[in-house]
């Protein structure tokens, strides 16, 4: 009885430091998969919060009182302000906008701020595709809004990392509200 209690005694200090190994070689991908569910988490946020700046600005195209880059610029305001912010740079930058119209009459605006890529926004009248503007659109016209975001701007991590460089995108299609005009005769009809 002896005995075994002195091997046991010696095996416990064999295995002293075993857990420390374990630990170390475990954490690596403990942290790995700890920054990938914030980095999701991240994006879903992000992601959410585009979507709701690409409903405000196809709300705003609908009423047909603001022009295409006075919307991207609304937007941009939004997703600069929004919590969490779903652009890495402060509120008070400069942005840059870029409006060109492709040959399928799709006008879009890449706002770039000192070079690089902040945000692009596309509009298209799926009724009248010569529209290119949301002040210019009929009563029930059908337009698209969408809006991309490079991955690379929210990231915590480096994106090209993970997932080489992709891009969030959020479209919207929705009908234009603009009122008919309605004429009113002054003059009082003679019966």
């Amino acid at each position: 009885m002896l005995h075994r209690e002195s091997s046991a005694a010696i095996g416990k200090a064999r295995r002293g430091g075993t857990a420390a190994v374990e630990f170390a070689v475990c954490l690596p991908w403990i942290m790995l998969l700890l920054f990938g569910i914030w980095e999701v988490g991240r994006m879903v946020e992000v992601n959410q919060v585009m979507w709701g700046a690409t409903r405000e600005g196809a709300r705003q195209c609908s009423v047909g009182s603001d022009n295409i880059q006075t919307i991207t610029t609304n937007v941009l305001v939004y997703l600069m302000n929004a919590e969490p912010n779903a652009f890495n740079i402060p509120a008070a930058t400069t942005i840059t906008l870029v409006k060109s119209t492709d040959s399928n009459n799709i006008v879009t605006i890449v706002a770039s701020r000192s070079g690089s890529e902040v945000c692009t926004m596309k509009y298209q009248n799926m009724v009248h595709p010569t529209q290119n503007d949301p002040t210019t659109a009929s009563q029930n016209d059908k337009f698209m809004l969408q809006l991309s975001l490079p991955y690379h701007n929210i990231a915590w991590v480096n994106g090209s990392f993970f997932m080489g460089d992709p891009t969030l995108t959020s479209t919207v299609y929705w009908y234009s509200l603009i009122d008919t005009p309605i004429v009113v005769n002054p003059t009082l009809p003679v019966g």
